[in-house]
């Protein structure tokens, strides 16, 4: 974007950029071949831009438009041990890195930007005028993850003259002479009418259009024209609860809920035809009971805390039971913070209380976890904030709270506790002040601590920091914050009751590892959230090991019995024909002797015992084949149980790297 962009095209700065994977300073070589100078760059998608500064994103001084073609190669010279140059058709562009590491990180995420473009879209389209359909433009067209914009042409992408949110009820028409329409169908009901030079163009435009809205999961918004009849035919439940102003205040009021499958739709009436607003349950969303009213309780999604109240305590206590519910049985949306948080590193710990006096702790319950309250982290050594997961080896991180209550009653030594440690992590973010959002003066830097369940914030790092606030997380909730909404980039919302900060990473990395642990401490400070799924599939992963373990035991059990008894019969069998070989000379005795009735007898014997060596015989092989069969079962069930812990020893290397 140029320095005199227009305010509309400042304005779609704002909100485009949506799919950053990389951002940082690199040292770049100047167009005039002279100098190098420190430049902000950001890769978004297939685009690579730079900036004077983190501070001044909205005027992008240049870009490069990645291409298929695109070389990503690394050079090094004394005064830029760690560059790398970016070339395409149109440009070639030469940067350096602050180490290896930074510049590995670089090429690596710009070598996948271009490999994903086998499968992306952009190209030249024809868009019809907003007033007159038949005045055509022909504007260079780009497909994001969340929109499609259009820009002067390709060499200025920088620059957005337009641009289309996607949700998901965002349609695809198909219309003859190459006509393609892109319906967002949100609530100003807007659309984009464009014509591809041949059908074949405008078909793979709406493969990709489609394909890119079925990524993009649900949106509150793609529930907003839904009226309270259409809803309570098929809902869990509906009902009056009185509720709380967004903006705090005694004067509760009552509002219309009806809860679905994965939604909660909030009504200011019985009779209105769309919702006030739309909460999307995840299992990272959690219900908590609350003291701000009589019978009240808050539900915490990715977005937001709504306070509620029940008229009794039955009302509140159904609410809250078919809301976990639904939270526990919703479905699982591919939310980027909730698999960045999957790939955090968890830390657990034992404590052992080897005399009989009291703990010294204080446990509280969140959900069906036992969390530490206090504790006197001197002669207990545990850390206040983490949860309980074992008493004497045994897990209770599935349990219900009470059943783990009564293991620590009338406990005798020694008393082994396990322990899951609240996430840590410390580091200077900007946060925005409670003035005017619009103001860059009120966004100040403060040095924060993720630590016993709480997020605190400092003036500085040093030991006489003055503590500026504090956000317990139990109740709360995370998530990333758009640039339409700051103004800034790669920034995030800390909700707790109605009260929240907003805070910003220097990078989309120092966003995403900040969000990714406070969402991971959030869920131990809820009572599990997204980690009682984790369990629950390691648990599942776990019963199904030991349970190819226990058939993989009884088939070699088996095996070894019809080893043993084809040993058994083999012997019969050679024992037979020892006796019929032993009846045959004792006749052949007899007849030479003339003893005719001793060798009729003896020959009989014989019979006797070639009829049974046959027999013998017959069964061995049986055996055999019982045995061969049962190899077979035991290798396969050691194949699987080595692929299973192979597998498992993978994911272990993948959680460590």
């Amino acid at each position: 974007m140029s320095l005199f962009a227009s305010k509309k095209e400042k304005g779609l700065a704002k909100t485009t950029f949506s799919n950053i994977t990389k951002s940082g300073y690199l040292i770049k070589h100047a167009k005039s071949g002279y100098n190098w100078k420190k430049r902000y760059f950001m890769l978004n998608g297939n685009t690579l831009t730079y900036c004077s500064d983190h501070r001044h994103t909205e005027t992008a001084k240049g870009d490069v438009l990645l291409t298929e073609d695109a070389t990503v190669e690394d050079f090094s010279d004394e005064s830029y041990p760690f560059g790398f140059t970016v070339s395409t058709q149109f440009v070639k562009m030469k940067m350096a890195a602050k180490d290896a590491a930074d510049r590995a990180d670089w090429t690596t995420k710009i070598r996948l930007a271009i490999s994903d473009l086998v499968n992306g879209m952009r190209g030249y389209l024809y868009k019809s005028g907003r007033f007159l359909e038949a005045k055509q433009v022909r504007k260079f067209f780009m497909l994001h993850n969340d929109c499609i914009t259009y820009h002067q042409d390709l060499h200025r992408t920088a620059t957005i003259q337009g641009m289309r949110k996607f949700s998901g009820r965002t349609t695809v028409e198909k219309e003859g002479d190459c006509v393609l329409i892109i319906r967002t169908n949100l609530l100003d009901g807007k659309y984009w009418k464009l014509r591809a030079d041949s059908e074949e163009e405008r078909d793979n435009w709406a493969k990709a259009v489609e394909a890119a809205v079925k990524k993009l999961g649900y949106l509150e918004v793609d529930f907003q024209n839904t009226a309270v009849e259409d809803l309570t035919k098929t809902c869990l439940r509906s009902g009056f609860l009185n509720t709380r102003p967004k903006n705090g205040g005694q004067d509760w009021e009552d509002k219309f809920f009806v809860l679905m499958e994965s939604q909660l739709y909030q009504f200011d009436s019985q009779d209105a035809v769309n919702p006030s607003q739309v909460l999307v349950l995840s299992p990272n969303c959690s219900v908590f009971e609350t003291k701000l009213q009589e019978f009240s309780f808050e539900l915490v999604t990715n977005s937001r805390v709504l306070h509620v109240q029940g008229e009794n305590p039955d009302v509140t206590a159904s609410w809250i039971k078919i809301l976990r519910h639904a939270i526990a049985n919703s479905k699982q949306l591919e939310d980027p913070l909730l698999l960045a948080a999957k790939k955090q590193k968890a830390i657990f710990y034992d404590v052992v209380f080897e005399t009989k006096k009291p703990l010294g702790l204080v446990l509280e319950r969140s959900g069906d976890w036992a969390l530490v309250k206090l504790a006197n982290q001197d002669t207990t050594h545990v850390s206040i904030g983490s949860a309980l997961t074992s008493v004497n080896g045994s897990d209770v991180i599935l349990s219900p709270y009470q059943d783990t209550i009564r293991r620590l009653t009338a406990w005798q030594p020694p008393l082994r506790l396990g322990f899951r440690l609240a996430p840590e992590k410390r580091g200077w973010l900007t946060k925005q002040g409670r003035g005017r959002k619009s103001k860059r003066k009120n966004w100040k830097p403060r040095y924060f601590v993720l630590a016993e369940g709480r997020l605190s914030y400092f003036s500085d790092d040093g030991p006489d920091a003055v503590l500026k606030g504090v956000i317990h997380l139990m109740g709360s909730a995370v998530s990333l914050v758009p640039r339409s909404e700051t103004g800034q980039y790669f920034c995030l919302r800390v909700v707790s009751g109605i009260t929240g900060i907003i805070m910003q990473g220097l990078t989309v990395d120092d966003m995403m590892e900040w969000a990714a642990a406070i969402y991971h401490a959030i869920s131990v400070a809820n009572g599990g959230g997204f980690l009682l799924d984790v369990e629950r599939e390691m648990q599942r992963e776990r019963d199904e090991e030991k349970a190819r373990k226990d058939e993989a035991e009884r088939a070699e059990k088996e095996l070894r019995e019809s080893k043993k008894r084809e040993e058994e019969l083999a012997e019969e069998a050679r024992k037979a024909k020892e006796e019929a070989e032993e009846a045959k000379r004792e006749a052949e005795e007899a007849e030479r002797a003339g003893k005719e009735a001793e060798a009729a007898e003896a020959r009989r014997v014989e019979e006797e015992a070639r009829k049974k060596e046959e027999e013998a015989t017959v069964e061995v092989e049986e055996a055999k084949k019982v045995v061969q069969e049962g190899e077979y079962e035991v290798e396969a069930l050691r194949t699987e149980i080595a692929s299973i812990e192979l597998e498992k020893e993978e994911k272990e290397k993948e959680e460590e790297q």
